[in-house]
């Protein structure tokens, strides 16, 4: 099934994935904060992927990652292990960087600027950067003190840190970089290095080509 367009009677898929993450991104420090659990965080987690899934439609490729991605949580929230927990988040992360490819390769294949141009270009963005989150906290997990964290930042019983990352992962992004979270060796470094190129190179390609289909929309 082809994504779907903001046009008529579609559903506006890009629209309500960007709310989902920005949704996530916001709320969840909050709700793990407040409760020390991330039972809910986990909840948002999973409406994230359902509204990616609902944009990668039912291709073969996007059911079978959805379906790894979404029963590795549940089975992880219900037992508590850490092995799952991280196939959980191995999942998730393979799940995301497909749609992000999806997504991409629809904004690029629009030869008119629309609003589901535009919403589909903004999800790729946040996309990009809650896909180098999820990276970031897997090579904490697997390389503990790979990243600088203040203890203030860590949520929880477990001292998570997955909204740190998933912080400083849109800060390097957007290569505003405060300081506080920073990388403490080369390999975790290099991934920064990586994100921020990739972040800028997105935005000048995007908004170039965007403003070029545009003024060729206008002029013909």
């Amino acid at each position: 099934m082809p994504v779907l367009r903001l046009t008529g009677d579609k559903l506006p898929l890009f629209a309500v994935l960007l709310v989902a993450m920005v949704a996530e991104l916001i709320v969840n420090p909050f709700i793990v904060m407040e409760t020390g659990s991330l039972l809910l965080a986990r909840a948002l987690w999973a409406t994230v992927l359902l509204a990616a899934f609902a944009v990668a439609g039912s291709r073969r490729t996007a059911v079978v990652l959805f379906g790894a991605a979404i029963a590795s949580v549940l089975v992880a929230t219900v037992t508590g292990m850490s092995s799952l927990r991280t196939a959980a988040q191995l999942f998730r992360l393979v799940f995301l960087c497909y749609v992000l490819m999806l997504v991409i390769r629809r904004v690029l294949s629009d030869r008119t600027v629309t609003l589901d141009t535009v919403a589909g270009a903004a999800c790729a963005y946040v996309l990009m950067g809650i896909v180098w989150g999820d990276l970031f906290n897997m090579v904490e997990g697997w390389r503990p003190g790979s990243f600088h964290v203040p203890a203030s930042w860590t949520t929880g019983a477990g001292r998570d840190m997955r909204s740190a990352l998933m912080y400083f992962s849109f800060a390097t992004l957007t290569t505003l970089g405060y300081g506080e979270i920073h990388p403490t060796d080369a390999a975790a470094g290099s991934l920064c290095a990586a994100e921020a190129v990739v972040g800028q190179l997105y935005l000048a390609i995007m908004i170039a080509r965007m403003v070029g289909l545009h003024t060729s929309q206008r002029s013909g």
